[in-house]
């Protein structure tokens, strides 16, 4: 049994040197040129080192949000928040949802069988307009989505008038002076 675990890694050695020093068929009019480079340990991770084993993508962040919100499209409800993932349920235009938390792409729901499903950003109404000059109460940054980790787009101070167009989620659509429009969220307003 020993002989064939040192056998097997003779081989796996083996495998991994010769390609570095071969070569390919040259065509007529490039002889002498390599067509193939030496492989380097990047292309090639070495079976000991786990820092370059792939790990899976983290899960996305839900940021807590509240509403009830009405479907604009037909869709499904996933069990995680990925197109990927097991779909719970259809869910149809028309009918409303209860929103509980968000993501990038997505709201976390709750049915109306009590389970927690995701539900893309595009399938619900989330944005509400509105026409209102609010205060800072504190300085804030301004997002290019209603959620924390999108970009951000500029920072607004404190005691400094905001012009809101909207809501969506727990955040106020803002305008500022030079036609940029982002996000701030609801509790930085007085």
């Amino acid at each position: 049994m020993r002989k064939l675990g040192l056998i097997t890694m003779a081989l796996l050695a083996l495998a991994l040197v010769l390609p570095a020093f071969s070569q390919t068929y040259n065509a007529p009019g490039t002889q002498g040129a390599p067509t193939t480079q030496p492989r380097s340990s990047q292309s090639h991770p070495s079976p000991r080192d786990s820092t370059e084993t792939s790990q899976p993508p983290e899960p996305p962040v839900i940021e807590p949000a509240r509403g009830t919100y009405r479907l604009i499209q037909n869709s499904s409800a996933y069990s995680l928040p990925d197109l990927q993932s097991r779909t719970i349920k259809p869910v149809h235009a028309g009918y409303l949802v209860r929103v509980t938390g968000a993501t990038m792409d997505f709201v976390q729901v709750v049915l109306n069988d009590g389970q927690t499903a995701y539900v893309p950003h595009y399938s619900v109404a989330l944005f509400r307009a509105a026409e209102r000059n609010y205060i800072l109460g504190f300085n804030t940054p301004v997002y290019s989505r209603p959620y924390r980790a999108s970009e951000t787009l500029a920072e607004v101070h404190q005691g400094r008038n905001v012009h809101v167009i909207g809501v969506e989620l727990d955040y106020l659509k803002i305008r500022m002076r030079n036609g940029t429009e982002g996000y701030v969220p609801v509790s930085s307003v007085e």
